[in-house]
């Protein structure tokens, strides 16, 4: 049975956090059975690109990074890291993929054991997703389960209107990690394996029966909840999503787009969520 892992991620002008991130899963990966794909989303120089790739050169075959030529977005970058992957090492059968922000910390001595343990018990389980417990560095709450259920298409038109404001959804973000860190210090969470609508986006890992199922990354929107859009692709294909707690990773949350939201932050949320509004209900 095939044991190797397909890790993704996408660099946008977080260079030097991306190669330690890089760095520490090929630390973590004691067995060598870790393959990466880097797409960088940054627009560099010809000279700044050859510094950024040069640097991942020490890490030996088992990566590859990639120019977008543009910033395509998260899961659009994602995608042109899975299509490179797969060209790069087409010779694999991984087991699974793994999607991850490049501001995540792996928990655990022996994290790639537990996760392939978890995937291959989970292979025949009709399973598209896990979601492993995702704890912020800034509220200290488990982002996952992100939507233990299907939120109501009510919250989204609610959203979208927020987010048409600037200044309702600056206050909004700032509330809203208020709120986590209240809910976090006065309920106690649910750490058991359940059946989940949809993953958190910052490190989910897709089963074979995903792809196999032709899925993929293709999400129309540049950023913000692709969660919504993956949890939509399992439930169409009839795929569970599943919460396993024992598979631990720290989230250092909002590296890339900052606590408060610039105005290009807030219409992508804007758009995203009116997307979703009106195609997953």
């Amino acid at each position: 049975m095939a044991q190797d892992i397909l890790l993704l991620c996408v660099d946008y002008k977080n260079d030097e956090e991306t190669e330690a991130f890089v760095r520490a899963v090929f630390a973590a990966d004691t067995a060598s059975r870790v393959f990466v794909s880097v797409a960088d989303n940054s627009e560099k120089s010809e000279a700044d690109w050859i510094s950024f790739a040069t640097k991942f050169c020490n890490f030996g075959e088992r990566i590859i990074v990639s120019a977008c030529g543009g910033n395509l977005g998260y899961f659009g970058g994602l995608n042109f890291a899975y299509q490179k992957g797969l060209e790069k090492f087409k010779n694999q059968n991984f087991l699974c993929v793994v999607v991850s922000n490049t501001d995540i910390e792996l928990i655990g001595q022996h994290f790639f054991d537990r996760l392939t343990e978890a995937v291959s018990d989970c292979e025949y389980s009709n399973v598209g997703v896990i979601a492993p417990s995702i704890r912020s560095s800034i509220t200290g709450a488990d982002q996952n389960p992100f939507y233990p259920y299907k939120p109501s298409r009510k919250k989204f038109t609610l959203l979208g209107k927020i987010y048409s404001v600037y200044t309702f959804a600056v206050a909004h973000r700032l509330l809203a990690n208020v709120k986590k860190v209240i809910h976090n210090a006065t309920h106690a969470e649910s750490k058991l394996k359940r059946d989940i609508y949809g993953a958190h986006g910052s490190f989910m890992v897709f089963l074979k029966r995903y792809f196999g199922s032709g899925l993929g990354f293709n999400y129309p929107e540049f950023l913000f909840c692709e969660e919504m859009f993956v949890a939509e692709q399992c439930k169409q294909a009839g795929l569970r999503t599943v919460y396993l707690p024992e598979i631990e990773v720290i989230h250092r949350e909002h590296s890339s787009t900052g606590l408060i939201p610039s105005r290009e932050i807030v219409e992508y949320l804007r758009r995203s969520h009116e997307f979703c509004r009106d195609n997953y209900f």
